[in-house]
This record gives structure tokens, C-alpha cells and sequence, in this order.
């Protein structure tokens, strides 16, 4: 993770909800940029899985800790990274097995909000890119 991406990483953590992360974040963030962070990020490249792999084990492992803010952050690193939603709800409903019912529920709630609040950010920005300026499409015409 280059230094652009540790300061992402630190603006989301510190936002989260997790009060744990936060206090740890807040209260030393020059280490976590400058260490933690890397460290994590070496740890993920070296594990010797290809990226959507490795979202979506760390998708089932966070709804089993029961991390929401975990979660949501993951499921928005698989999408962008080409993991279909489809297999982002097998990983979470794998956690049946293993966490139960109450566990793989509260991920797929987790993971469907995801994809509704993406859906409607995408929505907005389309909604403000603007019109072609060379006039109306042929369905937009009416006669």
C-alpha cells in the first residue's frame, strides 16, 4: 500500500464504528501510517491469494467477528476488485456453517445495504453527468 493508500486507510478506520479501532487509530496514528498499516498491507500481498480470493475469506471471517464497519468496507474493495455479488453472498452464507444462522443473516443484511447504497450513489452520479449536446436520443424523441 503506498503512502496515498495508508492515509486512506487511516481516514476510514478512524471513521468507523468500531470504537476499538478508533481509539487505537486516533491514539496512534503516525504508527499505524507508518507500520501497521504497510505491515498489514505486505501481509495481504504475500498471502498468496489473488485479491477477490482474498476479500471474500476476509468477508467471512469479519461477519463472523461480527464486524459491520469491516464488512462494508471489504465488500466495497471485492466489488471494485470484479468479485460478482453472488459470490460475496456464497462466502457470507458459508459462515452458516461454521458462526449459524444468526451470523450469516446479519452478514447478508450487512452486505445488501452495501449494494443498495452503491447502487444509489452510482444512480447520483449519473444523474449529474451531463447531456450530450447533440440533441435528444431517437427514444427520447417524441412524435
Amino acid at each position: 500500500m503506498s503512502g496515498a493508500g495508508n492515509a486512506t486507510s487511516i481516514e476510514h478506520l478512524a471513521a468507523s464504528k468500531n470504537p476499538d479501532m478508533v481509539a487505537l487509530v486516533s491514539r496512534f496514528t503516525e504508527m499505524w501510517a507508518d507500520k501497521a498499516s504497510p505491515f498489514i498491507a505486505s501481509m495481504m500481498e504475500n498471502a498468496g491469494l489473488d485479491v477477490r480470493v482474498r476479500e471474500l475469506l476476509i468477508i467471512a471471517l469479519l461477519t463472523m467477528k461480527g464486524w459491520e464497519e469491516g464488512v462494508r468496507f471489504h465488500v466495497g474493495s471485492a466489488l471494485d476488485a470484479g468479485v460478482e455479488p453472488a459470490d460475496i453472498r456464497g462466502a457470507i452464507l458459508l459462515t452458516l456453517t461454521v458462526d449459524g444462522i444468526a451470523t450469516a443473516s446479519r452478514g447478508m443484511r450487512w452486505f445488501e445495504s452495501c449494494l443498495e447504497s452503491r447502487d444509489d450513489q452510482n444512480e447520483r452520479v449519473e444523474a449529474e453527468l451531463p447531456r450530450p449536446l447533440i440533441g435528444p436520443s431517437p427514444a427520447d424523441r417524441t412524435e
